[in-house]
């Protein structure tokens, strides 16, 4: 509803009822940086980051706010770090991929076709996994196999959109 700074106060009353939550202390981070407070939300993901060192979404959230002020190496270590951590989180490779100046490497390219193809991965996974595969195929000038890619995880976005234009 865009009432963050309603929802940054909701989340420092629920940090207060029970600060050992590190959960909590994230929510204050994500509203931190919907309303543009970078520094305050940064100096919580380090913090976080030691909390929950196996969390994979601290380090792509922590990611998305490096990028957003500008410290672009920091952002790739980051979403590389959660990637690390789930090797088929396939946001973090299309945030990489977003940054449009990052390269993948072999071992990426393979790390992200095996995520694509294995069966557990979810919806949300597989098809920003497709579309950092796309872009990086692109970025290689193949592009049959970069619209393989991006048709892939079109199609699979448009089946979790559920939406027909008829």
């Amino acid at each position: 509803r865009q009432k963050f700074e309603q929802a940054l106060e909701q989340a420092k009353a629920l940090q207060a009822l029970a600060p050992e939550n590190p959960h909590f202390e994230l929510l204050v981070a994500h509203q931190q940086v919907a309303i543009g407070n970078f520094d305050a939300a940064l100096s919580i993901y380090d913090q976080m980051i030691k909390a929950l060192p196996n969390e994979p979404n601290v380090s792509l959230t922590q990611g998305h706010a490096l990028k957003t002020v500008g410290h672009q190496d920091e952002a790739i270590r980051a979403y590389r770090r959660a990637y690390e951590l789930k090797p088929d989180l396939g946001d973090a490779f299309w945030s990489l991929a977003n940054l449009k100046t990052y390269s993948f490497s072999d071992a990426e390219i393979e790390q992200m076709q095996a995520g694509e193809a294995a069966r557990h991965v979810s919806t949300p996974d597989r098809y920003h996994l497709c579309f950092a595969l796309g872009k990086a195929f692109e970025d290689r000038s193949d592009f049959a196999q970069a619209f393989r890619y991006y048709d892939r995880g079109n199609s699979l976005k448009r089946e979790e959109l559920n939406y027909s234009a008829q």
